[in-house]
């Protein structure tokens, strides 16, 4: 199951793998608003759920870079939230 488009909530899913454990890979994408493009992934498991209050937007895809900018248009540090 692949989730597309505003923040995931990651404590939405500790029921899902309640009743159907890790059999289904859930992966978390990311990408712009304005379009259904993709550039981050993120497989998920009960594990991650469970851990974590936010959402995370994973990894770049392979062949595409990833910058986190920060409210003034920076880069922004290694696990610090951006925009």
């Amino acid at each position: 199951v692949v989730f597309g488009g505003e923040a995931l909530d990651l404590g939405r899913l500790t029921a899902w793998y309640a009743r159907h454990g890790e059999r289904t890979r859930l992966v978390n994408m990311y990408g712009i608003t304005e379009t259904t493009v993709h550039v981050t992934y993120r497989p998920l498991d009960s594990a991650t759920v469970q851990g974590s209050p936010g959402s995370f937007i994973g990894e770049p895809i392979p062949d595409l870079r990833l910058y986190v900018l920060d409210q003034a248009l920076q880069p922004a540090a290694p696990g610090v939230t951006g925009e």
